[in-house]
Protein backbone atom coordinates (compact mmCIF):
# COMPACT_ATOMS: atom_id res chain seq x y z
CA UNK A 1 0.00 0.00 0.00
CA UNK A 2 1.11 3.33 -1.03
CA UNK A 3 -0.07 6.65 -0.02
CA UNK A 4 0.51 9.78 -1.83
CA UNK A 5 -0.35 12.81 1.02
CA UNK A 6 0.93 16.08 -1.06
CA UNK A 7 0.55 18.03 2.58
CA UNK A 8 2.78 15.87 3.89
CA UNK A 9 5.51 16.47 1.18
CA UNK A 10 5.42 20.71 2.89
CA UNK A 11 5.94 19.21 5.63
CA UNK A 12 9.75 18.17 4.82
CA UNK A 13 10.79 21.80 3.64
CA UNK A 14 11.14 24.54 6.17
CA UNK A 15 9.95 28.02 5.21
CA UNK A 16 12.43 31.24 5.11
CA UNK A 17 11.08 34.10 4.72
CA UNK A 18 13.65 36.15 3.06
CA UNK A 19 13.01 39.62 2.03
CA UNK A 20 8.98 39.38 2.47
CA UNK A 21 9.35 38.81 6.20
CA UNK A 22 6.86 40.66 8.41
CA UNK A 23 5.04 42.38 5.04
CA UNK A 24 1.51 42.61 5.57
CA UNK A 25 -0.07 40.75 2.72
CA UNK A 26 -3.03 39.85 0.70
CA UNK A 27 -3.01 35.97 0.88
CA UNK A 28 -2.77 34.93 -2.64
CA UNK A 29 0.73 36.48 -2.80
CA UNK A 30 1.63 35.52 0.62
CA UNK A 31 0.32 32.01 -0.46
CA UNK A 32 2.55 32.31 -3.36
CA UNK A 33 5.85 33.48 -1.89
CA UNK A 34 5.60 30.69 0.73
CA UNK A 35 5.21 27.67 -2.18
CA UNK A 36 7.80 29.41 -4.44
CA UNK A 37 9.08 27.20 -7.23
CA UNK A 38 6.96 24.49 -6.13
CA UNK A 39 4.42 23.79 -8.69
CA UNK A 40 0.84 23.59 -7.02
CA UNK A 41 -1.79 24.56 -8.51
CA UNK A 42 -4.24 27.08 -5.77
CA UNK A 43 -7.45 27.73 -5.57
CA UNK A 44 -9.30 30.17 -3.33
CA UNK A 45 -12.95 30.90 -2.28
CA UNK A 46 -15.09 34.06 -3.30
CA UNK A 47 -12.86 36.91 -1.89
CA UNK A 48 -10.66 34.57 0.57
CA UNK A 49 -6.93 35.38 -1.54
CA UNK A 50 -7.65 39.46 -0.67
CA UNK A 51 -7.61 38.96 3.10
CA UNK A 52 -4.39 40.17 4.51
CA UNK A 53 -2.36 37.80 6.85
CA UNK A 54 1.37 39.15 8.24
CA UNK A 55 3.94 37.18 6.59
CA UNK A 56 5.55 36.45 9.83
CA UNK A 57 5.78 32.45 10.85
CA UNK A 58 7.67 31.05 13.59
CA UNK A 59 11.17 30.47 12.64
CA UNK A 60 11.88 27.10 11.43
CA UNK A 61 8.04 26.54 10.66
CA UNK A 62 7.20 24.04 7.56
CA UNK A 63 5.80 25.09 4.34
CA UNK A 64 3.05 23.00 5.58
CA UNK A 65 2.63 24.82 8.93
CA UNK A 66 3.31 28.02 7.42
CA UNK A 67 0.16 27.37 5.35
CA UNK A 68 -1.83 26.46 8.13
CA UNK A 69 -1.37 29.52 10.29
CA UNK A 70 -1.89 31.69 6.76
CA UNK A 71 -5.54 29.69 6.27
CA UNK A 72 -6.16 30.64 10.29
CA UNK A 73 -4.98 34.62 9.72
CA UNK A 74 -7.41 34.42 6.50
CA UNK A 75 -10.12 33.11 8.46
CA UNK A 76 -10.52 30.14 6.26
CA UNK A 77 -9.61 25.98 6.09
CA UNK A 78 -6.35 24.69 3.57
CA UNK A 79 -6.47 21.25 2.18
CA UNK A 80 -5.34 19.41 -0.72
CA UNK A 81 -8.42 18.25 -2.89
CA UNK A 82 -8.31 14.46 -4.47
CA UNK A 83 -7.13 16.24 -7.72
CA UNK A 84 -4.02 17.58 -5.97
CA UNK A 85 -5.13 21.19 -5.78
CA UNK A 86 -4.45 23.30 -2.90
CA UNK A 87 -7.67 24.69 -1.65
CA UNK A 88 -8.60 27.73 1.09
CA UNK A 89 -12.37 27.97 1.41
CA UNK A 90 -14.77 28.73 4.10
CA UNK A 91 -15.55 26.43 6.63
CA UNK A 92 -19.33 25.78 6.84
CA UNK A 93 -21.26 23.85 9.10
CA UNK A 94 -23.71 21.52 7.19
CA UNK A 95 -27.38 21.91 7.87
CA UNK A 96 -28.03 18.29 8.68
CA UNK A 97 -25.76 16.02 10.96
CA UNK A 98 -24.17 13.56 8.16
CA UNK A 99 -23.50 10.83 10.93
CA UNK A 100 -23.73 11.12 15.35
CA UNK A 101 -22.12 9.27 18.01
CA UNK A 102 -23.98 7.62 20.80
CA UNK A 103 -22.59 8.07 24.44
CA UNK A 104 -21.06 4.55 24.33
CA UNK A 105 -19.00 5.19 21.61
CA UNK A 106 -16.80 7.60 23.93
CA UNK A 107 -15.43 4.47 24.98
CA UNK A 108 -15.07 2.38 22.03
CA UNK A 109 -13.37 4.98 19.64
CA UNK A 110 -10.48 6.16 19.73
CA UNK A 111 -9.90 10.04 19.30
CA UNK A 112 -13.55 10.86 20.63
CA UNK A 113 -13.81 13.23 23.53
CA UNK A 114 -16.10 15.83 25.11
CA UNK A 115 -14.76 18.71 26.77
CA UNK A 116 -17.03 21.82 27.66
CA UNK A 117 -17.42 24.25 25.49
CA UNK A 118 -15.04 27.23 24.85
CA UNK A 119 -16.31 30.43 26.39
CA UNK A 120 -13.29 32.44 25.18
CA UNK A 121 -10.40 32.85 23.12
CA UNK A 122 -7.22 34.46 23.62
CA UNK A 123 -5.59 35.42 20.05
CA UNK A 124 -1.47 35.84 20.59
CA UNK A 125 -0.13 37.10 17.96
CA UNK A 126 3.15 38.52 18.90
CA UNK A 127 5.71 37.75 16.42
CA UNK A 128 9.39 36.52 18.52
CA UNK A 129 10.82 39.89 17.99
CA UNK A 130 8.24 41.90 19.55
CA UNK A 131 9.40 43.61 22.82
CA UNK A 132 5.45 43.78 23.96
CA UNK A 133 3.09 41.04 23.74
CA UNK A 134 0.05 41.29 21.12
CA UNK A 135 -2.66 39.35 22.91
CA UNK A 136 -6.68 39.84 21.44
CA UNK A 137 -9.71 38.13 23.27
CA UNK A 138 -13.00 37.57 22.19
CA UNK A 139 -15.85 36.19 24.41
CA UNK A 140 -15.94 35.76 28.17
CA UNK A 141 -16.34 33.09 30.82
CA UNK A 142 -13.67 30.64 32.39
CA UNK A 143 -13.00 28.12 29.80
CA UNK A 144 -10.98 29.70 27.97
CA UNK A 145 -8.28 28.60 24.65
CA UNK A 146 -5.11 30.15 23.82
CA UNK A 147 -4.11 30.14 20.01
CA UNK A 148 -1.17 31.74 19.03
CA UNK A 149 -0.40 32.75 15.34
CA UNK A 150 2.03 35.74 14.66
CA UNK A 151 0.89 35.48 10.57
CA UNK A 152 -2.42 37.47 12.13
CA UNK A 153 -2.61 41.14 10.70
CA UNK A 154 -2.91 43.69 13.58
CA UNK A 155 -5.80 44.93 11.97
CA UNK A 156 -7.55 41.85 11.50
CA UNK A 157 -6.84 40.47 15.01
CA UNK A 158 -10.26 41.24 16.80
CA UNK A 159 -12.01 39.67 13.45
CA UNK A 160 -9.97 36.15 13.93
CA UNK A 161 -10.47 35.90 17.10
CA UNK A 162 -14.35 36.14 16.74
CA UNK A 163 -14.22 33.70 13.97
CA UNK A 164 -12.21 31.48 16.06
CA UNK A 165 -14.41 31.80 18.41
CA UNK A 166 -17.18 30.60 16.36
CA UNK A 167 -15.27 27.57 15.84
CA UNK A 168 -15.28 26.54 18.73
Amino acid sequence: LIANDRAYTLDGSIYVPGSHADEILPLGTAVSYVLGARSVAVEYGAGIQARQVRLSPPEGASVREVLRLLAQAARCAVWFDRSGVLRFGELVAADEAVQSYGRDALYSMDGISVRDKVDKVSLDITREQDKDDAVYSYGGGDNEIEIKNPCVAPEQAETVAQWLHGCY
